[in-house]
């Protein structure tokens, strides 16, 4: 069972991620959560404020990411990497990705 509250009415929006080895989103927000799937090969995930903190998720995983925070995710590996990714957006948000200027905590 899954009970989500919201402020107003949303729009969910499924999106897949390819990132080649040393391929990376950019640093980009999102105007709602995101529920992220990782289908193939491992991505490290990289937020605003965190010290460059690391978290890595490899195939087989699953993470959260909160709205508005702005993040990165790098394939820091040798393989390819998949992650599909479902947004849950206030009703006509555009744009669902917002590209974002790097906030200074990590060296990329």
């Amino acid at each position: 069972r899954l009970r989500i509250h919201t402020d107003g009415p949303i729009d969910v929006a499924d999106y897949r991620v390819n990132l080649a080895p040393g391929g990376t989103t950019g640093w980009h927000s999102h105007p709602g959560p995101s529920f992220n799937v990782v289908a193939e090969g491992e991505v490290t995930y990289y937020t605003e404020g965190s010290a460059c903190t690391p978290h890595r998720y490899p195939a087989g995983t699953t993470f959260v990411n909160p709205s508005k925070i702005v993040h990165i995710l790098r394939n820091e590996g040798t393989a390819p990497a998949v992650v599909y990714v479902t947004w849950l957006v206030p009703v006509g948000a555009n744009p669902i990705r917002v590209d974002e200027p790097a906030p200074g905590n990590c060296p990329f």
